[in-house]
């Protein structure tokens, strides 16, 4: 009986390279769109290390932690072009920024305000150049709600194991008893070049790698 390991994250804005680690070690991959929104986190925050970049929302005054589909983004174009002309300003030196622009670029003006849409766009970029064969699912999309509608969608396994890292064991003990847990280590992090860190948005890793960046996760 072939084990299928599953992994699972919270949608973010520019995911680093953990996060594509864990969507490379899995089998399949799920978005967790229908989780609560959080402020000031990954989910609208990317960390370059000396700078930020943070996606403008509408709050929701009556229920300020809406599941993340229901989120919208502000409507103007002054972040968009600001978010753009920060990266250009910081990284146009780098050998295949011009390569990987445009088309960044070109998400980033799309006329969306849904911010499960847009951070949707930019992971599906991002995975169409690392692992276009991937099995990746956003919850949403497969009408899965909540966890119990994942534990559901997920039993059509006989052998399954969850893609986990350290600091997710307590979370997934409580929530998935008696499912085995793969727990990844931090191994590859002497592989990225300077001045890459596994923590800072993979974009930043592309425009440093090119092609080459898929390599660096096998």
């Amino acid at each position: 009986m072939i084990e299928v390991k599953i992994a699972a994250q919270q949608p973010n804005f520019l995911p680093d390279f953990n996060y594509f680690y864990k969507t490379f070690c899995s089998d399949i991959f799920f978005i967790a769109d229908f989780l609560r929104f959080r402020k000031q986190s990954p989910i609208v925050r990317a960390n370059f290390s000396d700078f930020y970049l943070t996606v403008p929302v509408k709050h929701h005054k009556i229920n300020p932690h809406p599941p993340l589909s229901n989120v919208k983004m502000v409507d103007q174009k002054l972040w968009r072009q600001n978010h753009l002309r920060s990266l250009k300003s910081r990284y146009s030196s780098l050998p295949f920024f011009e390569h990987y622009f445009p088309e960044l670029e070109n998400i980033y003006n799309r006329q969306v305000d849904s911010l499960n849409a847009f951070l949707w766009d930019l992971f599906s970029w991002h995975l169409k150049m690392l692992f276009p064969s991937k099995l990746v699912y956003r919850c949403s999309d497969e009408d899965i709600h909540n966890l119990r509608d994942l534990k559901d969608w997920i039993q059509q396994y006989q052998k399954i194991s969850w893609i986990i890292y350290p600091q997710e064991q307590s979370y997934y003990r409580d929530h998935f008893p008696g499912i085995p847990c793969r727990v990844l280590s931090f191994k590859r992090n002497s592989l990225l070049p300077f001045p890459y860190a596994p923590d800072m948005p993979l974009l930043l890793l592309l425009f440093l790698k090119g092609p080459e960046t898929g390599s660096l996760f096998q």
